[in-house]
C-alpha cells in the first residue's frame, strides 16, 4: 500500500445558525474540504470530542464506497455501524472516491483543530468565536 503524506489539514468547526448546532469538516492545506462529520453536535465541546474519538478509534473505522443514485461514487466512515465521516462530494470514478478515503484517513492523526467556530450564511463563511 502506498503511504500518502497528508500535510497542512486542519479540521474546521461550523454551524449554520448562531447558537445552531456545531458540525466539523475536515480541510485540505488549501482549503478545500476532504470529508465532513456525519451528525451534528449541540455543543462545540461535543463537537471536538467527536473529532478525538474518531482519531482514538481510526483502526476500528470501516470505510465503504459505494455508488450514488446518480451513478457517482461516495465514500463513508463507519464506527460501530454509525456513519461518522462522508465525502464532501461524489466522485466520477470508484478509484477516485477510494483515493479520497484514503486522503481522509491518512489526514486524521495529523490535522489541527482551528480554534474558531465560522458562522454559515447564504454560503458565505463568518468566524463568530474561539
Amino acid at each position: 500500500m502506498t503511504t500518502i503524506a497528508a500535510t497542512g489539514y486542519q479540521f474546521q468547526l461550523f454551524m449554520r445558525t448562531a447558537g445552531g448546532a456545531v458540525n466539523w469538516r475536515l480541510l485540505s492545506g488549501n482549503n478545500r474540504e476532504a470529508g465532513r462529520g456525519a451528525v451534528a453536535f449541540s455543543d462545540v465541546e461535543q463537537c471536538r470530542a467527536a473529532i478525538e474519538d474518531l482519531r482514538v478509534h481510526e483502526a476500528e473505522l470501516v470505510g465503504r464506497v459505494r455508488r450514488t443514485d446518480d451513478n457517482r461514487w461516495t465514500w463513508q466512515l463507519l464506527h460501530d455501524d454509525r456513519i461518522v465521516a462522508v465525502a464532501s462530494k461524489a466522485a466520477d470514478r470508484m478509484i477516485r472516491a477510494e483515493s479520497a478515503l484514503q486522503i481522509f484517513r491518512a489526514s486524521l492523526a495529523e490535522a489541527s483543530i482551528r480554534p474558531s467556530i465560522v458562522l454559515t450564511e447564504s454560503r458565505r463563511w463568518r468566524t463568530v468565536g474561539r
